[in-house]
């Protein structure tokens, strides 16, 4: 492949073609915003130097271009409506050369290499981004002290872009404080004397920048503010502060009157807030009474004083600038003054082997209830903080002790008063013996101390007494003397009766109890459930018989403590047994002048036979010349009152009931008596 130099063509456009035969390179170079019909070229014409057989060739382009197109296989045409050197080369403005390439093939192997530079017009005026910026530049910077400056763009070639800036209002004193300086792609203020925020703290600058071709930009705005170097410290009014409040002062609030007003003032020129802030070393911040508003200096309390716990505030207020760089501060002195506002506070010392919980009303002990009368079970201290010239006596007694239905069980000795006239030291004792069975189990007493202020206060507190309940109570069977009877056809394990002991303990642990025989003669035929006093039979018999055995009944966790009852059995034959009642005498109390008819009570008999053999109640009236006032029912043995009954006339009634079956005839009697309160 052979490739030739160039010739140049020198018109307008001007053309740069080269002699070649294979690859032609043809560069021109054109005024960008010249006028569109004139950027078409015959690309016959631009390689008409060639030979003859070249005359009819016939282009394209080897890519698709946003730029040129070919019309008629011949002729190369510029696509755009402008040509515009700035647009085109956007991207690349900073390159100086703008230009557009493209490669031309033919129909043979010759191709073109076409290359239009795009020579720049001063069209572009150069441009700030922004039209006011805002500085703050410190006082007492050093002589030529520079300040970085947005520099103004400007899109013209090197040619034509930005030559220097300069002010647009500048003046003689301006000219000895300012310089702009231009260095290569930056903009600088520099500082020809010290700035002074107390002589000067702001100036206006008019900033605009000229390119080579003799444009303008707009203007920029500079507003410069000097800001202080704050040379001088906040200055208070007085050499400390000394003030007295009650400690019921208000607590603070957005309304609130302030108790004490700060002031400090600041003579530098441009940094004249002050910030005020409290300095406090002894006490923490979270409980620290005193608040100072920030901007005002006011002081206000934000939690309540006691002059009994600090009597006087001794602490610092700064006053400082908003930078913070200079500061003074000032002692406060604040004493509060003593009002009667504390409640006599009440102290409880319980002897451990009593106390159980508390908290700061309520204190439980737990006592036994066979402790002794005036035992010792701890003190009570009483106190009031305020101040013995506002308070100096006190007294303490208590105020209720429920149930009101028992006497107290506490009572107070003061014999042990301290020498101090505001605290006084009682002792606790046992006012009388106790007896969870009869009711003592819980009281809650509660304590008044009083002061004798003005106002008087007082407060309370109470103190739950829990009786333990001791193992004191023997079981107690609910009869001396049982009768069961069973039929001797019985089968084994057969239900016999039960026996049953109370236990009057208030503890559910102390009721425990174990039944068993005192005699072992009978333990091969009879058992007893050690647990509940149910009896079984346990070996079967053909015979009636009767036993007569003394069951125990012993409570669990202390042997010592223990009933006895008589228990008689009797095994029957069914053809010759007769039902027994299961009392022999019923007792029934009632009211006068109840409405009519109603129950008073029931009788029962063990039937013998079987269920279906009915049993009937019959009533004995031995009275009968006046209406007797009681009817029973012939099946239930229910006895009701049919008559009014009044206590003044007759108070006591007896009669009997016999019950039958239809087997036999009369088979018992019982006498029933009912009285009437």
């Amino acid at each position: 492949m052979r490739y030739y130099y160039c010739f140049y063509l020198f018109f307008i456009p001007i053309i740069y073609v080269c002699n070649c035969e294979e690859i032609c390179n043809i560069t021109f170079s054109v005024m960008e915003n010249t006028a569109i019909d004139k950027l078409q070229w015959n690309l016959n014409d631009l390689i008409h130097n060639r030979t003859l057989s070249f005359e009819y060739l016939q282009f394209s382009l080897s890519n698709p271009s946003d730029y040129f197109e070919i019309e008629s296989t011949k002729i190369l045409k510029f696509r755009l409506t402008v040509l515009d050197r700035e647009k085109i080369c956007k991207k690349n403005l900073f390159n100086d050369e703008c230009s557009l390439q493209l490669q031309i093939f033919t129909q043979t192997s010759f191709i073109i290499i076409f290359k239009m530079i795009i020579l720049d017009e001063n069209d572009w005026k150069p441009l700030f981004n922004q039209d006011y910026i805002h500085l703050n530049i410190r006082e007492n910077l050093p002589i030529n002290y520079r300040v970085q400056l947005p520099i103004a763009h400007d899109y013209d070639s090197i040619q034509y872009n930005i030559d220097h800036y300069e002010f647009t209002n500048n003046t003689e004193e301006m000219e000895k404080i300012f310089l702009l300086e231009k260095s290569h792609d930056e903009l600088r203020l520099q500082l020809l004397k010290n700035l002074n925020c107390e002589l000067q703290n702001n100036y206006q600058l008019y900033i605009i920048a000229i390119d080579k071709g003799g444009l303008k930009s707009n203007v920029l705005h500079v507003n410069i503010t000097v800001r202080d170097l704050n040379e001088y410290q906040p200055r208070f009014n007085q050499r400390f502060y000394h003030k007295g409040i009650p400690e019921n002062v208000p607590i603070t609030n957005s309304f609130s009157s302030p108790i004490l007003q700060i002031n400090a003032t600041d003579d530098d020129c441009y940094d004249k807030t002050i910030l005020y802030s409290i300095l406090n070393t002894d006490i923490p911040n979270d409980i620290f009474p005193f608040e100072i508003d920030k901007y005002t200096g006011v002081i206000r309390v934000t939690h309540p004083l006691d002059y009994e716990t600090i009597s006087t505030y001794r602490f610092r207020v700064k006053a400082s600038n908003l930078d913070e760089i200079t500061s003074s501060m000032v002692p406060i002195i604040i004493d509060v003054l003593d009002i009667n506002d504390n409640q006599p506070s009440i102290q409880m010392n319980i002897l451990n082997e009593y106390k159980l919980y508390e908290n700061n009303d309520n204190f439980m002990i737990n006592i036994d209830e066979n402790i002794r009368l005036g035992q010792v079970i701890g003190t009570i201290f009483i106190r009031d903080v305020d101040s013995t010239v506002i308070n100096h006596l006190l007294s303490l007694k208590i105020l209720s002790c429920l149930p009101l239905t028992k006497s107290c069980p506490i009572e107070l000795d003061s014999g042990m008063e301290n020498n101090t006239l505001s605290s006084t030291t009682y002792v606790i004792r046992t006012s009388r013996l106790l007896d969870i069975e009869l009711g003592d189990e819980k009281f809650i007493i509660i304590f008044e101390a009083r002061d004798y202020g003005d106002p008087s206060l007082s407060s309370q507190r109470h103190l739950i007494v829990n009786i333990n309940d001791e193992n004191d109570c023997a079981p107690k069977f609910t009869q001396l003397n049982y009768q069961f009877r069973l039929s001797n056809s019985s089968p084994i394990w057969s239900f016999i009766g039960q026996v049953k002991a109370d236990d009057d303990d208030y503890s559910s642990n102390f009721r425990l109890i174990q039944y068993q025989f005192l005699e072992h003669d009978y333990q091969d035929i009879i058992k007893i459930d050690l647990n509940n006093g149910s009896l079984f039979l346990a070996k079967q018999l053909s015979t009636d018989m009767k036993f007569n055995i003394t069951v125990r009944a012993t409570d669990v966790h202390n042997h010592s403590l223990y009933d006895q009852a008589n228990i008689e059995i009797l095994f029957f034959d069914e053809t010759t047994c007769l039902p027994m009642f299961r009392q022999t005498i019923y007792v029934f109390n009632t009211t006068e002048h109840q409405i009519i008819p109603y129950e008073i009570g029931q009788v029962n008999v063990d039937n013998c036979l079987l269920s279906s053999i009915p049993i009937s109640y019959h009533l004995i009236q031995e009275d009968s010349l006046s209406p007797f006032p009681f009817f029973v029912d012939i099946h239930t043995g229910i006895i009701k009152v049919i008559h009014e009954l009044d206590r003044e006339i007759k108070s006591f009634y007896k009669f009997h009931i016999n019950s039958f079956h239809s087997k036999n005839s009369t088979i018992n009697s019982n006498r029933n008596t009912n009285k009437c309160s």
